[in-house]
């Protein structure tokens, strides 16, 4: 055990490190898989947080705002991102889940008053898109609609051809209030 984990487990509040000192008191010394545990979560703690851009954003809450007025969770997937509203009895009530749809809903960050707050997963270039969506949300709906085929709110194939024109069925614009 390296000098900085031992000083970590002895003086930090974390859950974590408070049960490995009831470990060591205990047993006198740590498995290895605790220490690896134990140094994983160290060092996590040590990392920066993401921290909260504000963006022009405003306009995905608004759109979201609305939805949810008629749709209990509203949700869309525009480009390979998926953007859903958070459960209201959550860590995050009235947040705007953002995931990667190609890489197993990958978790990359949330929408919530104004600001965005990225996972450490985001890539700049997700960033990017991100912040395109975001700004202009029926825009984007409407370029997937029409570059797929799909309405991007109930992953619908557009048929009818005032939808497939629209880039979006009917009755979901409004649901957003894009009619």
């Amino acid at each position: 055990m390296t000098d900085k984990l031992k000083q970590w487990i002895e003086t930090s509040d974390h859950s974590w490190a408070v049960r490995m000192r009831d470990v060591l008191a205990q047993y006198g010394s740590l498995t290895q898989k605790q220490l690896d545990v134990s140094f994983r979560i160290m060092h996590e703690l040590q990392q920066p947080k993401a921290e909260a851009k504000e963006l022009n954003i405003g306009a995905i809450e608004e759109a979201f705002k609305r939805a949810k007025l008629v749709v209990k969770r509203p949700k869309m997937t525009l480009k390979h991102f998926t953007f859903k509203c958070a459960p209201e009895h959550g860590k995050n009530p009235g947040a705007i889940y953002i995931t990667d749809t190609d890489n197993n809903d990958q978790y990359l960050g949330k929408v919530l008053n104004g600001f965005l707050t990225q996972s450490r997963d985001c890539t700049e270039q997700q960033l990017h898109e991100i912040q395109q969506i975001a700004a202009d949300p029926k825009q984007a709906a409407i370029a997937y609609g029409k570059e797929w085929g799909i309405c991007c709110v109930c992953n619908r194939t557009l048929t009818d051809p005032i939808s497939v024109q629209n880039g979006i069925g009917p009755i979901c614009a409004e649901r957003f209030g894009w009619n």
